[in-house]
């Protein structure tokens, strides 16, 4: 998801990540799509796919949002979810499904995917802008939310961490029914360095998700 930088006009800023779960929705955080982008007159937001976007590359244009509504804006109680219909299907990619398993102890230590199109380092906007991902262990669950590269040291490749631009984007694994969405990144405590990472769980907002159309 692409915006532009108000104080610039700056086309291209990569502000949030999401996943094409059908051919015409975006399942992305809600904290990314703040009504205050969505601006009908002149929206400032749009979407854009493949490995590294430019603003060559097709541009889709949102149609609808539906916001989860026991998002409150307090991050740790989960539900941070949007669905961004858009006003035209997406072509040649792929969309994967959100899945409807939950994760349990058992899965505790086993590799997440992550996958996000944001900066290497906080201040680095051009650094955003390419799809990068890292295997990451799953690290705790809530009851709403689960965690990912928790108490990990830096020597271990599950350590991978999130910055600017990969809010919205997707963990994936599979539970048992294919590579599936089980998670959308929502916050870390430690921006752009090592650390851990909170998701929040499909599985938590199953009502939402069918309403949307997208489970």
């Amino acid at each position: 998801m692409t915006g532009k930088d108000k104080r610039t006009g700056q086309d291209l800023v990569y502000i949030c990540t999401g996943t094409i779960v059908k051919v015409n929705k975006i399942l992305t955080a809600a904290h990314c799509v703040n009504r205050m982008y969505l601006d009908w007159e002149n929206p400032w937001i749009s979407i854009r796919t493949g490995q590294n976007p430019t603003s060559d590359d097709p541009r889709f244009t949102i149609s609808t949002v539906s916001w989860d509504a026991e998002f409150t804006g307090d991050w740790p109680k989960g539900h941070d979810f949007a669905v961004i219909t858009l006003s035209s299907n997406t072509s040649g990619v792929t969309p994967i499904p959100v899945s409807r398993h939950r994760l349990e102890i058992k899965h505790l230590g086993s590799y997440l995917r992550i996958t996000g199109y944001g900066r290497t380092s906080p201040g680095d906007v051009a650094s955003g802008g390419t799809k990068r991902y890292a295997d990451v262990g799953l690290g705790g669950l809530s009851e709403k939310t689960f965690t990912a590269g928790t108490n990990m040291p830096s020597t271990d490749p599950r350590a991978q961490t999130i910055c600017y631009g990969d809010s919205g984007g997707p963990a994936l694994a599979d539970l048992g029914s294919g590579t599936e969405v089980i998670g959308v990144t929502s916050y870390t405590v430690n921006n752009c360095q090592e650390g851990w990472h909170v998701r929040t769980d499909t599985a938590d907002a199953t009502s939402f998700l069918k309403s949307a159309g997208v489970l």
